[in-house]
């Protein structure tokens, strides 16, 4: 993944800019002190006209205006509040090839609520027989899975799979952000990657919503693995990655895969082969947890019994996944504690971990910290080299 980053200091913007002759897209990203992001399909400085008509299907003035709109307001500091801004360009290669989207459930999936109309069910009226006729139509409340491949342009291949767990504090899913810019990053190491859209807890539309997220990865894993052979996959080279609140339940099916939540009729194993877990909620504690996320998960009157069963630190054991965390010091949202915390208890338990810390980065950077010089994404393919997971 190569990037063109364009740096105002101090009111001078400084620009470096890169090229791939066979780049498909290019995504630019404008990140703020409080790391909102804006996305466009851009072309590429200098060569952007040329890149566009020969590789994208989009319009060369819409791209440029864009792009220029962008340079103009960073100049203008109209997304700034402060001296220093970055934007990015991302440029993703195609690597990636037979994306394909699985339904985590051939049937409803456990703890719907079927008497529930609200978003996800909708009345519609139509005519028949000359009379109006209305009826209730179900917008499926559907977990899924989609995969990513690598081609032939990507690395060799181990047969090792990750199942990538987006954030959001269990009130939605980044699945663009931190889902598929991670399958983009990952396939290039020919890792197979999953994207698992989970559902986030919604008491009028689920019951017992606290185990569903538990329950939709832990039915990814075992789909995943039950599917091996047919994926082209090592059953034993199955990992989980999780962001934030998608972090804390990367962390609950690597630390709770003795206890089945899901129908499991082949007894298939639950337990990730490994973890990446990257600015984690790990406790649900209250000196350190992540409120929202604990609200939205358990309510507004958790139980002592609920908090500690969610803590994920209090439960690693000598057979926890081995584990790599990433945080940054100044992350405000979710304390570097969650992640100091896991790692200790998996030095005590002697279970390999590996801590990858900013010393700025705050929280929300998915793959690429533009305050950094050193991606931590490096960092962990080197790690899964180091235990033989991939190549």
């Amino acid at each position: 993944m190569l990037h063109i980053c364009i740096r105002e200091i101090f009111g001078v913007v400084h620009h470096t800019t890169t090229f791939l002759p066979d780049c498909k897209q290019i995504n630019i990203h404008l990140l703020t002190k409080d790391t909102y992001t804006l996305g466009y399909s851009v072309g590429n400085l200098g060569l952007v006209e040329k890149f566009i008509n020969n590789t994208m299907q989009i319009s060369a003035t819409y791209c440029l205006s864009s792009f220029l709109d962008l340079i103009k307001a960073v100049k203008q500091k109209k997304w700034l509040s402060w001296g220093i801004g970055i934007l990015v360009v991302f440029c993703n290669v195609r690597i990636a090839d037979g994306q394909q989207t699985f339904r985590l459930y051939t049937d409803t999936a456990p703890n719907f609520n079927q008497s529930y109309i609200g978003p996800e069910k909708k009345m519609v009226t139509v005519q028949r027989h000359g009379k109006d006729t209305t009826y209730v139509k179900q917008i499926k409340y559907e977990p899924s899975l989609t995969m990513y491949v690598p081609n032939k342009k990507a690395k060799k291949g181990d047969g090792t799979a990750v199942i990538v767990i987006p954030g959001r504090g269990y009130s939605d899913v980044l699945t663009q952000m931190e889902g598929v810019s991670t399958a983009n990053r990952l396939v290039q190491e020919g890792i197979t990657v999953f994207v698992l859209l989970y559902r986030v807890p919604n008491e009028a539309v689920l019951t017992n919503k606290a185990i569903v997220p538990m329950q939709d990865a832990q039915r990814a894993i075992q789909l995943v693995r039950e599917r091996a052979k047919e994926f082209g996959l090592h059953p034993n080279k199955i990992g989980v990655l999780g962001y934030s609140a998608g972090g804390h339940l990367a962390a609950c099916v690597s630390t709770h895969f003795n206890e089945c939540y899901i129908d499991n009729k082949q007894q298939t194993s639950l337990r990730p082969d490994f973890s990446a877990l990257v600015y984690p909620v790990i406790s649900f504690k209250d000196s350190i947890t992540h409120k929202y996320s604990r609200l939205q998960l358990l309510g507004s009157n958790a139980t002592s019994e609920a908090i500690l069963q969610f803590s994920n630190e209090m439960h690693v054991t000598s057979s926890t996944p081995p584990a790599f965390l990433v945080h940054s010091i100044d992350d405000a949202q979710v304390k570097i504690a969650n992640s100091l915390l896991y790692a200790s208890a998996c030095l005590q338990q002697k279970v390999p971990v590996e801590l990858f810390v900013y010393e700025h980065g705050k929280h929300g950077f998915a793959t690429y910290n533009p305050l950094a010089n050193l991606q931590w994404t490096e960092s962990f393919v080197d790690w899964l080299r180091k235990y033989k997971w991939i190549k």
